[in-house]
């Protein structure tokens, strides 16, 4: 085991990070590997791909949830320590990638399990929002959240939530069922739960605090990801 990066010296395209949550489907799993140029595995995540049948391009953490048949499956791929105790290992893996230069991320394994840490673990799109774009992958919706102006074309009709999560917002938007006309969303006071977009094109646009934006794909959809980085 190494303290030393990785042999991914050029970060191109989208990197995968695989948390040791609950695990993605074989169907979601072949889409997002299909994506993304880069597998991370995030300490206990190494048990997941190896589930999976997958090789990550190298695994990071403390290593206190790794087992010894992932260690041994493994042994040549590059492991990193990370031994920050005062953050969270996919906190650690998020800030590790936007290191290396990384700038799309998608997170498998990180919801679906416990709510504390899955509430925990979305609660880092804030705290990258400016150096990455995130994308949550459970094996039925993609969540992540929007700032500003977001356009979408949905591929058929899909049920999709707008969630104020990280503060007050005011939403506009377009080519959804139940349009929102600068509408003041906040939690515990309104939200914007189980719309959905017809297959038009969708605008939303929000103001405010970022918008937690969950897009239900369904068992064989296409994953949706976050926007790219504002430049």
């Amino acid at each position: 085991m190494t303290d030393t990066g990785p042999v991914m010296t050029e970060p191109q395209g989208r990197v995968l990070l695989l948390a040791n949550g609950r695990g993605p489907g074989r169907k979601l799993w072949k889409k997002l590997r299909a994506r993304c140029t880069a597998l991370v595995c995030v300490d206990g995540g190494a048990d997941s791909a190896r589930k999976l049948g997958d090789i990550p391009d190298a695994v990071l953490g403390d290593f206190d949830s790794a087992s010894r048949a992932a260690r041994g499956a493994f042994a040549g791929v590059e492991w990193v320590r990370l031994d920050d105790q005062e953050s969270s290992d996919l906190d650690k893996g998020l800030g590790w990638v936007a290191e290396k230069g990384w700038q799309d991320v998608s997170v498998a394994g990180a919801l679906g399990r416990e709510p504390d840490h899955a509430l925990a673990n979305i609660g880092l799109l804030m705290k990258y929002r400016r150096v990455l774009s995130v994308t949550f992958h459970d094996r039925r919706q993609d969540l992540f959240a929007i700032e500003g102006c977001w356009e979408w074309q949905p591929a058929g009709e899909m049920r999709i939530s707008l969630l104020p999560l990280f503060g007050p917002c005011t939403v506009t938007s377009e080519g959804l069922l139940y349009p929102l006309r600068g509408l003041k969303l906040e939690m515990g006071v309104k939200d914007g739960l189980s719309n959905r977009a017809c297959g038009s094109r969708v605008r939303i646009e929000c103001q405010g605090a970022p918008l937690l934006v969950c897009v239900e794909r369904g068992g064989g959809g296409e994953p949706v990801f976050a926007p790219a980085l504002a430049k």
